[in-house]
């Protein structure tokens, strides 16, 4: 099975909802095909048997990039095809005034071209592909209805604002997915997935500026230098990670939970006063000595808990939690100690 990266994976999701849906208007497109309607005739059969085995390949993840541009290859003749069509057969033989119905999925036809070719590729394909369009127009102008010619040159300067369009809306998903990716690396532990300290910092100043009463749930895990020297870094990875997925489970709304940095840990929470904050921390203790984590046996956690007052700074309110965590640490570890000021 050919592995995709993260993009084509999304293609190919995408790919696999849409397909369908053309498949089924192609469908419907067969019974409402012209005796005179010749093009159609050939071009709507294709487009379903195309479309059939590429969602098959899709589904399959197979020769996703060959389908990818089967698919861009016959999409863009078809429409360069239907393109001289509605010219010389549709407004200059019959004196039709319009594009026609076919003309509603010309969007999708240059979205495709973009979705499809990286970079600028894209945008340079569509904008050639509508140059070609624009120059069959033109070929056969002196022989157009005059009300035909208004439609026309509506239908080219839209499709050109699409292609403008896409142009920039790539751009812009870009950049924000980029500002999103930025705002992970910054603000999330690589490890663990949760918040790292930046982002707690972050959490208690916002907390002290809107006036909130914030405590602090410092927890450390006891030995774990042990357990990484005893049963390797590997293990004591996997553990971080069990850990934090356990916390997490425990958290309400009112909680944040980061990596304070190694082995230690902490919870702000906006919500809780100084004695639930306790008897949380009571409770975390007790879920942490039952748990049996990967590769060692069951081990136990030193909590240290603050709770804000009117003069705390984030870096005050950090230290207060932290003696209390040293506090539990000199009284044998696994206990819940709470900073008395």
């Amino acid at each position: 099975m050919n592995e995709l990266n993260s993009f084509s994976e999304f293609k190919r999701k995408l790919y696999i909802r849409i397909l369908p849906i053309l498949i089924v208007a192609c469908l419907i497109g067969v019974f409402y095909i012209e005796k005179d309607d010749h093009l159609n005739r050939i071009v709507i059969p294709i487009l379903i048997i195309v479309f059939g085995f590429s969602w098959l390949f899709m589904v399959k993840k197979r020769a996703f990039g060959l389908m990818e541009i089967i698919n861009l290859i016959i999409i863009t003749v078809i429409y360069l095809l239907k393109s001289f069509e509605i010219i010389y057969h549709d407004m200059v033989q019959n004196y039709q005034f319009t594009t026609g119905n076919s003309t509603y999925w010309t969007p999708l036809a240059f979205v495709l071209m973009f979705v499809t070719l990286k970079n600028n590729k894209g945008f340079i394909y569509a904008l050639i592909i509508w140059l070609f369009t624009v120059s069959i127009g033109f070929s056969a102008w002196g022989d157009i209805p005059y009300q035909s010619k208004e439609s026309l040159i509506q239908y080219y300067l839209s499709i050109l604002v699409y292609i403008i369009f896409l142009y920039f809306a790539r751009y812009v998903i870009a950049s924000y997915t980029e500002s999103e990716v930025l705002k992970k690396i910054a603000f999330q532990d690589p490890l663990t997935g949760i918040a790292n300290r930046r982002q707690v910092y972050s959490w208690l100043e916002e907390g002290l500026e809107n006036n909130l009463t914030i405590s602090i749930i410092f927890i450390d895990l006891d030995h774990f230098k042990r357990i990484n020297d005893d049963y390797g870094h590997v293990i004591g990875d996997k553990i971080l990670k069990q850990f934090s997925s356990l916390i997490q489970d425990e958290l309400h709304l009112g909680d944040r939970f980061g990596r304070w940095g190694g082995e230690e840990f902490i919870i702000v929470s906006y919500d809780r006063d100084e004695e639930s904050s306790v008897l949380f921390a009571e409770r975390l203790k007790h879920i942490i000595e039952a748990y049996s984590f990967t590769g060692v046996k069951n081990i136990t956690a030193s909590f240290g808990v603050a709770t804000s007052n009117d003069q705390d700074t984030a870096e005050l309110l950090i230290d207060h939690a932290d003696k209390a965590l040293y506090q539990s640490k000199e009284n044998g570890r696994n206990r819940v100690s709470l900073y008395a000021g």
